[in-house]
């Protein structure tokens, strides 16, 4: 005996006749080991997932050490010469400076505290 199983992908569609558009079908004999493993299949994605999540959860110390080693050595090349641009600007209104200035300062305050925190 072969079952013949039809849904649509709309939920108040439960006609069987018409078009076949937007219906999925399969066949299916009746035995249970012919059935997708659904249950083996999402503990195996669990566990995978777990896995993955326990893997980068141990690298994330080392990783926020590059990162913020990085964020600093980006600071020290770019903050000078934006620093100058902006003192030198005479287009820029005093607020403009000050804002962009204030911008570079909260930029080395982030850094170090970053690199206060990895320290303890």
């Amino acid at each position: 005996m072969v079952n013949r199983v039809e849904w649509s992908a709309d939920p108040g569609n439960t006609t069987t006749t018409g078009s076949d558009a937007g219906l999925s079908r399969f066949e299916w004999d009746g035995t249970e080991d012919e059935l997708p493993a659904r249950s083996d299949t999402w503990r195996t994605t669990a566990v995978i997932l777990l896995a993955l999540l326990l893997i980068s959860l141990a690298g994330c110390v080392d990783m926020q050490e590059q990162y913020v080693e990085a964020d600093r050595l980006t600071y020290e090349v770019v903050a000078p010469y934006h620093r100058a641009y902006v003192e030198g600007d005479p287009s820029l209104s005093p607020e403009q400076v000050e804002r962009r200035l204030l911008l570079l300062d909260s930029w080395a305050d982030r850094i170090t505290e970053a690199e206060a925190a990895l320290g303890e």
